[in-house]
C-alpha cells in the first residue's frame, strides 16, 4: 500500500514539475508573489478598519475623525481592489520575458503588458458607467489571468515577424518607434477580439460581468436544494470553488448568503423574541463562525499545520506574516502567498475541511450538544470569541476548538507533501 501511494505522490510530482516549469504557470507564481507587499498593507488596512472592539473603533473616531476611516478604506480600495489589474500587469510582463526568450524574438515586454490590460478592461467594462471597481476583485482574478493568457498569446503571435506582413511608413532610426508602429495591427487585433468577447457574453448571459452572472447562477442552484444540509454543503463547495480558480468566493456568494442564509438567522432572533426555540441551524453566522475559521478554506488550521510541520523557510515567514490578518478571518495573504488558489496540491484539504465542518458542526447543533446561532457577529471576531457571541454558550467556542484541532490534522499530510515537492524541485534545479 505504501508503495502504491509512494508511485502515485511520484508521478504527482512529476507531472508538477513538468506543468509547473513552462511559462505561463511561472509567470502566475511570480505574479502572486509579487503581489505580497500589496496583499500585507491591505490586509491590516482591513484588521484595523474592522477590529471588532466598539471601544477601540470610538477612540480612533474621536482621536483622528472620521478620516481615520476613510484613509484605511482608501487603502483597501488602493490594493485590494485592484488587485486583478496589478495581476495582468506582472503576469504578462513576466511570460513576456519568458515566452520572448524562449523564442529567440525581441518584443519589449511593456507592449505585451499594454496589450493585456487594455484587453482586460475591454473584457470587463472597466471604466464604463455602473462599473463596481470591486467586481475586479471578485472574480477579476480569474478573468486576469485567462485574459492575460490569451491576449499575451494572441498578441505575440501575431508580433512574430513573418506572422502578419505589414511595413512600418516611417524613416525614424528610433528602434522603439519602429517596434511601436509595427506592434499597431497585432494589438488592434488582439484588444478587438476582447471587445467582441465581451459584447457576446452580454449578449448570450444579458450580465455586465461574470460575478453577477456566477452570484445569480449559484442562488438559483441552491435554493431548488430543499435538504438543508445538502444546500449548506453546496454553499460551502461552490465558495470554495470559486476561489480555487481564482475568484473570491465570499464576495460571490455574499448575494446567496444575504438570500437565504441571513433571513434564516432573522426568523430565529424572531422565535427567540416570541419565547420560542429557534428553528434554523445553517444562518450567515454558522459559516462565518464554525466553518470559515481564519477565513476561507479555514485557513487557521492551515496555519496551525505549517507551524507544527512545516519546514520550507520562506513558506514559515510568510505564515508568520499572516497570523494576524488571519486570526480576524482575513486571508488573501495566504490564499495569494503560498498560493493556494490554482495549486493542485491543496484543491483536497482546502475543499474538504470546510465541508467537513459544516457536517461537524451540524451534527452538534442537531444533537443538541451546541446551541444554534442567534447573534450576528462581525467577519473579524477572532475564534473563541465569535463561537460564544454567535450561540451564546460557551459551547460554541468548544466546538470551534474541536473543529480547529480536526482541520489542523486534515492539512498536516498535505503540508508534508508541499514539502516534499520542494525539496525534489530544488534537487532538480541544482541538477
Amino acid at each position: 500500500m505504501r508503495n502504491k501511494l509512494r508511485k502515485v505522490q511520484d508521478r504527482f510530482v512529476e507531472y508538477y514539475q513538468k506543468v509547473g516549469s513552462a511559462p505561463f504557470p511561472v509567470s502566475v507564481r511570480k505574479g502572486f508573489a509579487t503581489l505580497i507587499p500589496v496583499l500585507f498593507i491591505g490586509s491590516f488596512a482591513l484588521v484595523i478598519l474592522n477590529l471588532p472592539i466598539p471601544a477601540y473603533q470610538n477612540e480612533m473616531v474621536k482621536i483622528f475623525g472620521k478620516s481615520f476611516q476613510n484613509v484605511m478604506y482608501e487603502i483597501r480600495d488602493g490594493s485590494f481592489n485592484i488587485l486583478s489589474i496589478l495581476m495582468v500587469i506582472f503576469i504578462s510582463n513576466s511570460f513576456a520575458v519568458e515566452y520572448c526568450a524562449k523564442k529567440g524574438i525581441g518584443i519589449p515586454p511593456v507592449f505585451v503588458t499594454c496589450v493585456s490590460v487594455c484587453s482586460f478592461s475591454a473584457l470587463t467594462r472597466f471604466g464604463k458607467d455602473g462599473f463596481n471597481g470591486s467586481n475586479l476583485r471578485g472574480s477579476g482574478i480569474l478573468i486576469a489571468i485567462v485574459a492575460t493568457y490569451f491576449s499575451s498569446i494572441l498578441f505575440l503571435k501575431l508580433s512574430t515577424p513573418g506572422y502578419l506582413k505589414r511595413k512600418t511608413t516611417t524613416s525614424a532610426t528610433d528602434s522603439t518607434m519602429k517596434l511601436a508602429l509595427l506592434a499597431v495591427l497585432p494589438a488592434t487585433i488582439t484588444i478587438t477580439v476582447f471587445a467582441l468577447a465581451e459584447e457576446v457574453f452580454v449578449g448570450m448571459f444579458g450580465f455586465y460581468n461574470i460575478q453577477s452572472f456566477l452570484s445569480e447562477s449559484a442562488y438559483q442552484l441552491i435554493s431548488v436544494i430543499y435538504t438543508p444540509l445538502v444546500s449548506a454543503s453546496m454553499f460551502t463547495l461552490l465558495l470554495h470553488l470559486f476561489w480555487l480558480m481564482g475568484m473570491q468566493g465570499n464576495q460571490i456568494m455574499e448575494e446567496v448568503a444575504q438570500r437565504i442564509f441571513v433571513p434564516a438567522l432573522t426568523e430565529n432572533q424572531t422565535a427567540i423574541t416570541a419565547g420560542y426555540a429557534p428553528v434554523n441551524i445553517f444562518t450567515k453566522p454558522f459559516f462565518d463562525t464554525f466553518v470559515l475559521m481564519g477565513g476561507s478554506g479555514a485557513v487557521l488550521c492551515l496555519v496551525l499545520a505549517i507551524f507544527i510541520v512545516g519546514k520550507q523557510k520562506n513558506l514559515r515567514k510568510l505564515t508568520s506574516l499572516s497570523v494576524v490578518p488571519v486570526l480576524f478571518n482575513i486571508n488573501e495573504l495566504i490564499l495569494f502567498g503560498i498560493p493556494i488558489i490554482l495549486n493542485p496540491i491543496y484543491i483536497v484539504p482546502f475543499l474538504m475541511v470546510p465541508l467537513i465542518f459544516t457536517s461537524t458542526t451540524f451534527f452538534f447543533m442537531y444533537c443538541g450538544f451546541v446551541p444554534y446561532t442567534i447573534h450576528s457577529v462581525a467577519f473579524t471576531t477572532p475564534i473563541f470569541f465569535s463561537g460564544y457571541g454567535a450561540t451564546g454558550s460557551f459551547a460554541g467556542s468548544f466546538l470551534q476548538l474541536f473543529n480547529l484541532i480536526l482541520g489542523t490534522l486534515f492539512y498536516i499530510p498535505f503540508i508534508k507533501f508541499a514539502d516534499k515537492i520542494s525539496r525534489s524541485a530544488s534537487t532538480t534545479n541544482l541538477k
